[in-house]
């Protein structure tokens, strides 16, 4: 059994079988050379999985040595028809050839970097708890660091669906025992298909890594009751997250900086970025192979939206965030929160001025269906459109003030959602105001009112970051009805004179939102440079303090069961 220690040592083997011999995935070796064994486990600096080890658990989980073997000769194996049992074939193998040679049992990870099986295969298998791990001819670094989680007891962190009671065994994405994200580290560096994502241990996970190995530096969750408590995100500090005294919940803040800087690269519709997490652990669960335990994500609270812990009669609900979301405040309630009439609306307000025109401004429509800047035919009680307009972006309007609340973009007057969509349709078109439509009361239940933070834009359905920094603005990642369509398209002006345009009553003084692309349109396409009237420019002079509330919207419908 591994120890949970510092100074952990690792040793990596490297078989290669005759050319020609492949386990049904069309290679005689492993997936990575020595160097690249060396980089990911330790020379990656902040992004090696030694080093995330150490951030993640405050220095008390850490790698002190890492061997590399040279390729070990084996002979040809077969694929047996069984995924498992064909690695335990060359593990077989292995270990008979190296006997003399390495002393297994003196490591605290055997990592055999194996040959590819057959698509549908694992990427990575462990024994829980042991020392020995499988990747799948890849070194990822989220693969090896969930895999070594493994080792030391811990088992999946899955998303629940308490409605349905039912349970995605891998989609608790927010951490390293869920489910992998991208191969995007969120520092702008790009590994690569073999080294993945990587991200820490959610907060349960280390509760569970400090009771098992004595280590209170690892996790001291907070034991509380009712009452209003502070946190920083959980990578901050071993105490910085609840444990809700005499049940299985905990509450923990996730936030895409520091060792989890990867969340800023979620290619999800659900919000990881700044978002509270409620977890349970254990969650007794029967996923077809007999009763196990996991960690389950049971919600992501946005703020003044709560979460009833099933079986508690408890209740927990997020007041409010810092101005750089990294760190909430949070109310425990015997029975149901008392529900504030007036919703936190976020760290600020924004309004937004195109750069092609810094006298325009985007704003929600206030007028009558058919008049001034409102399309004939919209009932405004569902929609309004959303424009540039010429006039009265001044400080006393409200229409053309805008804040950020997790995934997001909501108008100051109404409380209402920006969506790509209009009412009764998935599609995109024009960008309108609509009422905001949420999964379970938390995120947005559609992809089309799910907004990403990009510099220069607004990327739909894609978060980057909950905090607006000057120069940036609003981009959208429009995700169809086939979940494989994907198309990046940013809100932009409707030029004057096209169609889109003879909607408008008032196309002097008004350009409806549709869609175009991102970049600029290339010179020979003869469309010119039209970036500029997707980009806008939220500086510090177009953001403003706090000064009032907005009504929180009705729940939705619940979430669908995940697959």
């Amino acid at each position: 059994v591994t120890d949970i220690k510092r100074g952990l040592s690792v040793l990596v083997l490297r078989p290669r079988m005759p050319g020609g011999c492949s386990l049904g995935g069309g290679s005689n070796v492993g997936g990575c050379d020595a160097n690249e064994w060396r980089n990911v486990m330790q020379n990656f600096g902040a992004n090696s999985v030694g080093a995330m080890l150490d951030r993640c658990t405050f220095g008390n989980i850490g790698i002190g040595s890492v061997t590399v073997s040279d390729y070990i000769d084996i002979s040809c194996i077969a694929w047996t028809g069984d995924c498992v049992q064909t690695h335990i074939q060359v593990s077989n193998a292995i270990d008979q050839k190296v006997q003399g040679t390495y002393n297994l049992d003196s490591y605290d990870h055997v990592i055999y970097d194996m040959p590819a099986l057959p698509r549908g295969c694992y990427a990575g298998l462990a024994g829980t708890p042991d020392t020995w791990l499988f990747t799948n001819a890849n070194c990822d670094r989220d693969t090896v660091m969930h895999e070594m989680g493994h080792n030391y007891g811990l088992l999946h962190s899955a998303r629940y669906y308490p409605q349905q009671n039912a349970i995605s065994e891998y989609g608790d994405y927010s951490c390293t025992m869920g489910g992998g994200m991208s191969d995007y580290d969120g520092n702008g560096l790009y590994y690569g298909d073999k080294y993945g994502d990587i991200k820490c241990y959610s907060f349960p996970q280390k509760s569970q890594l400090a009771r098992l190995s004595g280590n209170s530096g690892i996790a001291r969750p907070q034991e509380v009751g009712p009452g209003t408590y502070t946190v920083q995100a959980h990578w901050k500090g071993p105490d910085q997250g609840l444990r809700i005294a005499g049940t299985n919940f905990y509450v923990s803040l996730e936030w895409d900086a520091g060792p989890n800087v990867a969340l800023s690269a979620l290619a999800m519709t659900g919000e990881y970025q700044a978002t509270l997490s409620v977890h349970e652990w254990p969650k007794r669960v029967n996923l077809g192979g007999g009763p196990q335990n996991l960690n389950a994500l049971h919600a992501r609270l946005d703020v003044n939206s709560q979460y009833a812990l099933p079986g508690t009669g408890m209740s927990v609900t997020l007041r409010s965030y810092s101005e750089d979301r990294s760190s909430a405040t949070i109310e425990v309630c015997g029975g149901s929160c008392s529900k504030d009439a007036d919703a936190f609306k976020g760290a600020e307000f924004i309004r937004f001025r195109s750069t092609k025109q810094p006298g325009w401004c985007l704003s929600a429509c206030p007028d009558a269906a058919g008049t001034g800047c409102q399309p004939a035919g919209f009932d405004t009680n569902a929609q309004r459109a959303i424009v540039l307009k010429r006039n009265g972006c001044s400080d006393g309007d409200e229409w053309s003030l805008w804040y950020l609340q997790g995934l997001r973009v909501r108008n100051v007057k109404t409380g209402w959602c920006m969506d790509s969509s209009l009412v009764g349709s998935n599609n995109r078109g024009l960008v309108v105001l609509k009422p905001c439509v949420l999964e379970n009361g938390q995120v947005p239940a559609f992809q089309t009112a799910a907004w990403r933070v990009n510099p220069g834009k607004i990327r739909q359905a894609w978060s980057e970051g909950p905090v607006i920094s000057p120069e940036q603005g609003l981009n959208t990642l429009w995700m169809g009805t086939a979940v494989s369509v994907a198309s990046n398209w940013c809100p932009g002006v409707c030029p004057p004179g096209y169609t889109c345009n003879n909607q408008l009553p008032d196309s002097d003084n008004y350009g409806l939102m549709q869609w175009s692309y991102c970049l600029p349109y290339p010179k020979n396409a003869g469309m010119g440079d039209i970036w500029s009237i997707t980009q806008w420019d939220p500086d510090l002079s177009n953001r403003y303090p706090i000064s009032g509330f907005v009504a929180d919207p009705s729940p939705s419908p619940p979430p669908p069961p995940s697959p």
